[in-house]
């Protein structure tokens, strides 16, 4: 994890990024107590890459900080809120690409799982307008195009 993936996020193939960001989600899950010690330098690899010009790795992006939100609970909350939550909360902007929002929104529901009510509160109003705005553009999309919510 320390030797190829670097390499992997730094790739100018979005594939190599993807993978990169796959590989550190699949390690999340099993290798808390290696990976604990080098948390903060994963994320600041991982954050910068939720603005990847590729959907694609924008959602493993996603993936990977929702994998770590669990499997790093309640340390991620309590240490990396500050980073972490305005990235992702930024994400659910990407209209263009539900699935990247999808992620959004389920990383967050991984991060929120696990916050302290302490940090939760500093979030709140921000992370409420933004789920807010998100549900009226995709009730007004519906209505648009005549679907119904499912």
């Amino acid at each position: 994890i320390t030797t190829n993936v670097p390499q992997m996020l730094n790739s100018v193939r979005w594939q190599e990024r993807h993978g990169g960001l796959m590989a550190i989600s699949a390690c999340a899950e099993g290798l808390q107590k290696v990976m604990q010690d080098i948390l903060p330098q994963i994320l600041d690899k991982i954050v910068p890459l939720l603005d990847d010009p590729e959907p694609r790795v924008r959602y493993a992006a996603c993936n990977a900080l929702g994998q770590m939100s669990t499997d790093f609970e309640p340390r991620i909350q309590k240490s990396h809120h500050q980073k972490l939550l305005p990235a992702l909360i930024s994400k659910l902007d990407d209209v263009a690409n539900p699935r990247v929002q999808a992620h959004a929104g389920a990383a967050m529901v991984n991060f929120c799982e696990g916050a302290p009510k302490g940090v939760m509160l500093q979030y709140v109003d921000d992370l409420a307008s933004k789920l807010m705005q998100v549900m009226n553009q995709h009730v007004q999309i519906l209505s648009q195009t005549g679907r119904k919510l499912e």
